[in-house]
């Protein structure tokens, strides 16, 4: 659940770089439900998938390839 915390707040703070601001809050309410969410926040969602996938990803394989993430 730490990790979890961890990877969203990442995914939240990378996301205001692109001018994407959404709320702790919001985030775990759109986690917790499957209504549809704002545009900014499931942008929020989407990047902190991308990044269990790459984590999952150099798990399996020890390395990303150009590939995995185009």
């Amino acid at each position: 659940m730490l990790v979890n915390a961890v990877v969203l707040q990442e995914a939240k703070d990378s996301s205001e770089i692109e001018n994407i601001i959404t709320t702790q809050d919001e985030l775990y309410k759109a986690l917790a439900s499957q209504r549809k969410q704002p545009a900014q926040v499931k942008e929020v969602i989407n990047y902190r998938k991308a990044i269990f996938t790459g984590f999952d990803l150099i798990k399996r394989q020890g390395f990303l390839r150009l590939k995995d993430i185009a």
